[in-house]
């Protein structure tokens, strides 16, 4: 397996020689409509349909009904995936104050129990409400959940 890990966004992996590194953390930043959620949409399914790999997406912001519905709208069908067993989509709206253990927790036995082999978390800010403590937010970013650690 390569240790690139191709983006699926038109003309990007040629800028950025063939995708972003494996086990790589990348943070995608900008005011609310400048396209994350699109871009990393487009990550996770173009993975799956071009590439066999299985993908998980962790919503702080937006529940399943509503990205599902959204991003259809780009072409992205994503029940079909799930359907298939290459996507599942962690709705983490309702976690408050969980601890970082828990949020871990559920999506590392997510990760795992899919086998996936490409993961967003949406979105970090929603993400580190969601923590007791706000070095917990860091320490989850440190975390490497294909290592353990």
């Amino acid at each position: 397996m390569s240790s690139i890990a191709p983006s699926g966004i038109d003309g990007l992996d040629e800028l950025i020689g063939g995708g972003f590194p494996r086990s790589g953390l990348i943070v995608l930043a900008g005011n609310p409509g400048t396209g994350k959620t699109i871009f990393s949409a487009q990550f996770l399914y173009r993975g799956a349909v071009e590439h066999g790999e299985r993908g998980v997406y962790v919503s702080f912001a937006e529940d399943k009904e509503a990205f599902y519905r959204n991003m259809k709208e780009f072409g992205f069908d994503f029940e079909r995936l799930e359907r298939e067993g290459l996507f599942s989509f962690l709705d983490m709206l309702t976690v408050r104050e969980a601890g970082v253990s828990s949020i871990l927790e559920l999506i590392i036995g997510k990760v795992a129990g899919l086998g996936a082999k490409r993961l967003v978390v949406d979105s970090f800010s929603a993400m580190a409400q969601a923590f007791k403590e706000p070095h917990d937010a860091r320490i989850c970013l440190a975390y490497d959940i294909g290592q353990g650690s």
